[in-house]
């Protein structure tokens, strides 16, 4: 009687000590939450590439329940100080993330593991890729462009971060 009460005392204690979830995400504490810019403020151009006069800066925001919500910011001037119409809507489900904690990048600095979702029409693409964040100063693996009329991934890009394209607060 004693070894099955003590199993059944395991079992309880197991069972709720583990939800069923294997990762480990902090959404909600995550350092990444919040609206970050990029640094470059470039000049748009129409669909056969010619330039406009109209400049972008890009706008990401890391929402607490796992969302990136992604938009251009539009300005009359190309210091990006004079806001100019509104951005045009994106219709797309936005990208989701999972922020996998903390860890030890290959540049021997502090960084984060984190599982980006991006859902496309008929397709889901899952990137699994870091960050580290500096004096507020958000820089992702090669993995990530984050630009500011274009957010995506390239399967090529490696895990090296890019300290030169890198979101501000």
């Amino acid at each position: 009687m004693k070894l099955l009460t003590l199993i059944i005392t395991s079992i309880i204690i197991s069972a709720c000590g583990n939800s069923g979830d294997t990762t480990s995400s902090t959404i909600g504490t995550s350092p990444i939450t919040g609206v970050w810019f990029t640094q470059s403020c470039i000049q748009a151009a129409d669909s056969s590439g010619a330039l406009i006069p109209l400049w972008v800066i890009g706008k990401y925001e890391f929402t607490t329940d796992g969302f990136i919500q992604f938009s251009p910011v539009n300005y009359d001037d190309s210091q990006c100080l004079t806001k100019s119409q509104p951005p045009t809507t994106n219709t797309l489900t936005p990208p989701t993330y999972i922020d996998k904690g903390e860890t030890t990048l290959q540049e021997g600095i502090k960084g984060y593991a984190i599982t980006i979702i991006f859902k496309v029409p008929n397709d889901v693409f899952t990137v699994d890729t870091f960050y580290t964040i500096n004096n507020d100063t958000l820089c992702f693996s090669n993995t990530l462009t984050v630009e500011p009329l274009k957010f995506g991934f390239s399967q090529t890009g490696g895990d090296a971060i890019n300290f030169n394209d890198c979101l501000i607060k």
